[in-house]
């Protein structure tokens, strides 16, 4: 789901996404798509001249994805649900009916 949100954005960047899957740590790769200039890569170099991918502009990807493709599950982190329910005040009982 987080390549198909990345790749609506960026359809012709599938190498880089190839490049998250082949990194010894894919989190600090995928965090490199959005700032390339100061992550580096399994190589110890930073990917200057690649563009950052907008963070709004995924999360809006994804999102739709998320409401367009209602049969593909994606697991929120409890750290983001926790902050989630901080920010809107409510609590998962709450929006269990929704």
């Amino acid at each position: 789901m987080l390549r198909d949100a990345f790749l609506d954005l960026h359809p012709n960047s599938k190498h880089r996404w190839q490049t998250v899957l082949d990194s010894i740590d894919h989190s600090r790769a995928f965090w490199g798509l959005f700032d390339p200039a100061k992550n580096v890569d399994d190589k110890g170099e930073t990917s200057t001249g690649k563009t950052a991918v907008s963070k709004p502009a995924f999360a809006q990807a994804l999102a739709d994805i998320l409401i367009t493709q209602p049969e593909r599950t994606f697991q929120c982190p409890d750290y983001l649900a926790q902050a989630l329910e901080f920010i809107t005040h409510t609590t998962q009982s709450e929006t269990a009916g929704d």
